[in-house]
């Protein structure tokens, strides 16, 4: 048999008014903040890939090369015919957001490893092993402990289960993380079972949630407003729609000088990025800031649910 990149699977989003009866007992774990990646294993032939395919060429994005130091140490498992999934992510930044664009952008760069050995190396952290049917989400976790049992790396980890949710405890790691500057958790039900995608998109898993700080969205840019004061002769605001066509103006851009400089004078509208915001309204997201572009999507694939 033949290991193959899949559509992988995605949390839901929590919702307390739906979910909140469902997560006691949950295993409690950080929410990653960086790529999502997933490996396949056959024989020695250990391969890196994205969990969606790309619109134009109709594949799953190939990373193995932009990550040797990554393959590497996964071929010291050992192992055959298996199929993991993580996030690949970088730690050496300030911030979980300079961390993130710095994650996205160097895997894109025609000289990732190179660029990495020079500004820092990206990690593998794996949370579900998708060549596990039929298991629980316990059980899965318990065949990624045997998988990894004797071994200690420098970049390739499984996640660790933080507690057990019990009358709200995840409150209690969710807040600690927040003073981290983390991003926020995934609860997994122990019952839990790999949901796997019928179509051409990853399916969200009802039995998987994830909380953050702020809510996170895909938006589409359709122009650009230059600013004044500081920010004059480059990008002060962006205009965006969302998926069900709601425009809206970010008026906050978490980015660099030299990236705003880069949006104002290089990016043609329209195209995809990431946004973070503290509610959505009828006809608005309050204090929305753009978090990164995510000029790896094509508009016509956007998955505008995201």
């Amino acid at each position: 048999m033949t290991i193959t990149p899949i559509f992988t699977h995605k949390a839901t989003k929590y919702n307390p008014a739906l979910h909140s009866s469902l997560i006691e007992g949950t295993f409690v774990e950080e929410k990653l903040d960086g790529q999502a990646i997933q490996s396949t294993f056959n024989k020695d032939d250990i391969r890196l890939y994205a969990n969606a395919k790309a619109k134009v060429s109709g594949k799953f994005t190939e990373y193995t090369e932009k990550c040797p130091h990554i393959v590497e140490e996964l071929q010291q498992l050992e192992y055959d015919n298996i199929h993991l999934q993580g996030e690949v992510y970088s730690k050496h930044l300030p911030t979980s957001d300079a961390n993130c664009r710095y994650t996205v952008g160097v895997l894109k760069d025609f000289n990732s490893y190179e660029r990495q050995l020079a500004e820092g190396e990206v990690y593998y952290t794996i949370y579900d092993i998708p060549s596990a049917k039929y298991s629980t989400y316990e059980e899965r976790y318990a065949i990624l402990q045997d998988i990894f049992e004797g071994h200690s790396f420098e970049y390739v980890s499984v996640i660790p289960i933080l507690g057990i949710n019990e009358n709200g405890s995840w409150v209690e790691t969710f807040n600690e993380l927040e003073k981290q500057g983390k991003e926020g958790v995934v609860l997994y039900a122990p019952s839990a079972l790999y949901k796997y995608s019928k179509g051409k998109s990853n399916g969200r898993n009802n039995s998987i949630w994830k909380i953050k700080t702020m809510d996170e969205k895909e938006v589409c840019i359709i122009d650009k407003i230059e600013g004044t004061g500081k920010f004059k002769n480059t990008c002060g605001a962006l205009i965006a729609i969302d998926g069900d066509g709601k425009q809206f103006k970010i008026g906050s851009l978490a980015v660099t000088d030299e990236e705003r400089d880069y949006i104002w004078n290089e990016v043609e509208c329209p195209c995809i990025c990431e946004i973070r915001y503290m509610q959505e309204t009828l006809d608005d997201y309050r204090h929305a800031v753009l978090t990164r572009l995510r000029l790896d999507k094509d508009v016509d694939s956007w998955n505008k649910e995201d």
